[in-house]
């Protein structure tokens, strides 16, 4: 009878040791697991959704969340749509939607649509980057995008409006925003602006963050005007892309941004030059910085 009764208790220990383990290990394969899953989901919504841009007004103090300051000199960020004006200064991706009648020398993009609304004397306007051979495709193509959408708006609608996701009224907002541009100054590409856009790219990859402000404090405005002599500034940060098209319309329809900061840098009148660089990141796998100027200092050649 003991021995019923020794072997029953040991039973109910090893019954309950089994299932402790079991409980240990679910958890154990669940944290990584769900982690895993987190960082590839953010990863992927980053791409649809993760933007910032700054635009200053010789911003001084840090602003946030779409704010805009004036002042007589840069120094703190602004972060989140944000202005600068300083009379000495104003958002990345690659993609496969090129114009057909795109007329450049380095074409590794594949062309999926039909571009009979874009004659090939304005996409040879707008590819201002295209004889550039520090950039990437994909880079080049950033500029190509977003200078068509300056050139006419209604035609960019027209090609590439199936291609902006997001909410209703965003997507509808961006169709009545492009309707009304026409003939904008197509940006240059500017070397001092090309300079900072590399650095903070660079600075996030290393890094590994996403914000304006670099990792050692600096202010999106203090970092630019380091590098660029102009008056206006802004600047779009983007995460998650992997085509040109993708980051542009990412941008363009600005999804959740009240201000449209990104958009309205893109589409900003006053900007006439571009930084930009598009490169790796660790979190976000790809991440792109296009910096905006009023004036041509330094064309790229």
């Amino acid at each position: 009878m003991k021995k019923i009764y020794l072997w029953g208790i040991v039973a109910v220990i090893g019954l309950a040791l089994l299932t402790m383990s079991y409980t240990c290990a679910e958890d154990e394969g669940d944290d990584p697991s769900t982690e895993s899953t987190t960082d590839n989901t953010s990863s992927d919504r980053s791409g649809d959704n993760k933007t910032n841009d700054q635009t200053n007004n010789k911003p001084d103090n840090q602003n946030t969340d779409n704010q805009t300051t004036d002042n007589n000199k840069p120094d703190n960020q602004n972060t989140d749509n944000q202005t600068t004006d300083n009379n000495k200064p104003d958002n990345q991706t690659t993609d496969n939607n090129k114009p057909d009648n795109q007329n450049t020398d380095n074409q590794n993009t594949e062309n999926n649509t039909n571009s009979s609304d874009f004659t090939a004397e304005e996409i040879a306007k707008a590819n201002t980057a295209a004889n550039i051979a520090s950039l990437s495709q994909m880079e080049k193509d950033i500029i190509l995008y977003c200078n068509l959408a300056r050139l006419d708006g209604t035609k960019f609608w027209a090609k590439y409006g199936d291609q902006a996701k997001g909410s209703a009224s965003y997507v509808s907002s961006l169709e009545s925003d492009l309707k009304a541009v026409k003939d904008l100054k197509m940006l240059i590409p500017e070397k001092s602006l090309m300079e900072a856009a590399a650095y903070h790219a660079n600075d996030m990859y290393r890094n590994n963050f996403f914000d304006h402000t670099s990792s050692d404090g600096t202010s999106f405005s203090k970092r630019v005007y380091s590098y660029y002599g102009g008056n206006a500034i802004a600047e779009n940060i983007s995460a998650g892309m992997s085509t040109a098209l993708g980051v542009v319309m990412q941008l363009l329809v600005d999804d959740g941004v009240s201000t449209l900061g990104h958009r309205k840098n893109i589409l900003g009148a006053k900007y006439s030059a571009i930084g930009i660089k598009t490169g790796q990141h660790k979190q976000w796998r790809t991440v792109t910085v296009q910096d905006f100027g009023d004036k041509v200092i330094t064309k790229m050649e």
